[in-house]
Formats: structure tokens, C-alpha cells, sequence
């Protein structure tokens, strides 16, 4: 199935079902393989991330075609910096600096006229709004976003609650 960029991010996607795991710093990564039209595309990847001690902070949702090397989206929920446009794209979005929840779009990165994605790890973000408010909301905007129909059997990342 040899899709290109644009036509792999607007296809309807099935995420197959995996786990977190946890390095020994608390950083959790959760990796989906990806199927188009019931057949799983190589190299097609959700890929998130969360940290053990951070609860509903620092997540990361990415979409990744690994044969080209190409980010195609990503989705940084209550991030702990703040994001900074370049001074690249859109002139609304140029050198905007976002705080909260954003999303680095694939229409925002996107080169048209070269077939290629920007450079810099998708340099171009706008905020998500209104913010998701909780980790289920949030799997519903990446749903949407990075249109995935299944997303909401994802568990929750392994985070340390007080009771």
C-alpha cells in the first residue's frame, strides 16, 4: 500500500490495541501500530508519552510514518513549557507562543508545493481549545485530530494518584 503523506494522514485509521511501558526514570511510551482499510501499514505509528509523576500533565500524542521519517501530527497536552512558533507558515501562527494544550497539525505543516512536511519537528502549533479536561477527553481530540476510530480503549498511563 504505498500512500502518500497527506493521503495517510487523511485516512480513517484502526489503532491496534498495546500497553505503556515505563523506563526507570518514570517515562512512559505507548506505541500503536496503525491499519488503513484493515490492513496495517508499516511503519505507521501513534506514539505517546506520559511521565509517571506527572498525572494529567506532559502527554504527548504523535502520529509517525517511519519509512519516511516524517512526524505528521503531534498533540502536547498541558505541556510544562510553553511552545514557540518560528517564524515560518501562516502569518497568524508565526512566532506565536502557546502555554497550554496545542496541536502541531499536519495542515499547518505541511509543504504543498514541495510534498514534504516542514523542518524542525513540526515547527507550527495553535492551541487546543477549549482544553481537554481529562485523559479521556483528551483520547477523543487525538481521535478526531489524527482520525483514529478506536482510541478509547487506550488505558490510562501508569500515573501516581493520591488517594
Amino acid at each position: 500500500m504505498a500512500l502518500t503523506l497527506p493521503e495517510i494522514h487523511a485516512a480513517k485509521k484502526t489503532a491496534i490495541p498495546s500497553d505503556w511501558t515505563e523506563d526507570e526514570r518514570g517515562r512512559q511510551r505507548l506505541t500503536l501500530s496503525l491499519e488503513i482499510e484493515g490492513a496495517t501499514v508499516e511503519g505507521l505509528f501513534l506514539r505517546a508519552t506520559a511521565v509517571r509523576s506527572l498525572p494529567d500533565r506532559e502527554v504527548m500524542f504523535q502520529l509517525e510514518y517511519h519509512p519516511a521519517r516524517e512526524q505528521l501530527c503531534r498533540i502536547d497536552w498541558r505541556p510544562l513549557r510553553p511552545h514557540r512558533n518560528g517564524d515560518v507558515g501562516p502569518k497568524a501562527h508565526r512566532l506565536r507562543e502557546i502555554t497550554g494544550s496545542h496541536h502541531h497539525s499536519f495542515k499547518l505543516n505541511w509543504i504543498p508545493t514541495k510534498e514534504q512536511m516542514r523542518p524542525n519537528n513540526l515547527p507550527i502549533a495553535e492551541p487546543i481549545l477549549p482544553d481537554p479536561s481529562n485523559f479521556q477527553q483528551l483520547l477523543m481530540v487525538v481521535s478526531q485530530e489524527f482520525r483514529i476510530d478506536n482510541l478509547s480503549g487506550v488505558p490510562l498511563p501508569a500515573w501516581d494518584l493520591l488517594l
